[in-house]
């Protein structure tokens, strides 16, 4: 269940990259990691943040799943969030009420706040602050 493919991602990565709640469900219940990181240092996790997906991210919260874990170029869960393809408020609030550190910053130099205000909306500044 925690097979990987050449670059280093398992079903879970994939089922979270694209928003497959049930199928996250049950590779969870079937005892998949959901903190393995894929060749790039993300997450299952970071991957549902950065696709907006809402009930995804709930289960891996439900399941786990490490908040403050970095990718390779030092980005969180939250970071991802806040430039998500499908910005989501709700994916913000769910990480920072599973203690998300949003003073984290990345190899780039930057806190989710910035991400925020160069990529989000005025709500997920305000949610951040």
């Amino acid at each position: 269940i925690n097979f990987r493919d050449i670059d280093g991602r398992t079903p879970l990565h994939l089922a979270a990259s694209i928003g497959a709640k049930d199928a996250v469900r049950l590779l969870l219940v079937e005892g998949a990691d959901p903190n393995v990181k894929d060749n790039k240092g993300l997450t299952p996790l970071q991957l549902a943040c950065f696709g907006g997906w809402d009930p995804v991210v709930t289960a891996l919260l439900s399941a786990a799943a490490l908040v403050n874990e970095t990718s390779e170029n030092g980005q969180t869960a939250l970071h991802l969030a806040t430039i998500s393809q499908n910005p989501t408020l709700s994916v913000v609030e769910a990480l920072l009420s599973a203690h998300a550190d949003a003073n984290i910053i990345d190899k780039a130099g930057h806190k989710p706040l910035y991400l925020a205000i160069k990529h989000g909306s005025p709500e997920m500044v305000k949610i951040l602050l």
